[in-house]
């Protein structure tokens, strides 16, 4: 009996090598793909709604901070990485502040004093809001007049 130290020894343990790499090789691309997914990159929309009823509508994938300020108070929302928190505000409880981050469409930041509430909604492929409706009306002001809609602001004063 051999053992496997011929020339058919030295294919078997090549084709091995082969194969592990490549197994290395797709693991390391889909470790990869998975990483750029959680750090966002997904289109989503940030939709501060404030004590007035306005929205202000910010993109997910901007790395930006927004004060909304309004006569309840302030609040300072930070967007980076594909997540959005309510970085400060001057509530009384700061529990809008301690809810943390948030990256997927259907969560949301709600700060009680201030009535004011940080949600993320999806996009379609084409860039536009889900066309299904679960997202609400089409423009920041509830209107179907596309004449009505206001553009996001950055600072908003009440």
């Amino acid at each position: 009996m051999k053992t496997g130290t011929g020339q058919k020894g030295r294919a078997y343990t090549r084709r091995n090598l082969l194969l592990g790499a490549g197994l290395f090789a797709v693991a390391l691309l889909a470790w990869g793909a998975t990483g750029l997914y959680a750090r966002g990159g997904t289109g989503g929309v940030v939709v501060v709604t404030d004590s007035e009823k306005k929205k202000h509508r910010f993109s997910l994938d901007e790395d930006a901070r927004h004060v909304i300020q309004t006569a309840l108070g302030f609040n300072t929302v930070r967007i980076a990485g594909g997540q959005v928190c309510v970085e400060s505000a001057d509530c009384p409880n700061q529990n809008c502040v301690e809810q943390g981050e948030i990256r997927e469409p259907g969560q949301t930041v709600v700060c009680l004093p201030h009535k004011l509430v940080v949600a993320i909604e999806a996009r379609d492929e084409n860039g536009a809001r889900d066309p299904n409706g679960s997202n609400g009306p089409a423009d920041p002001n509830g209107s179907s007049d596309p004449a009505d809609s206001t553009p996001p602001v950055d600072t908003i004063a009440g």
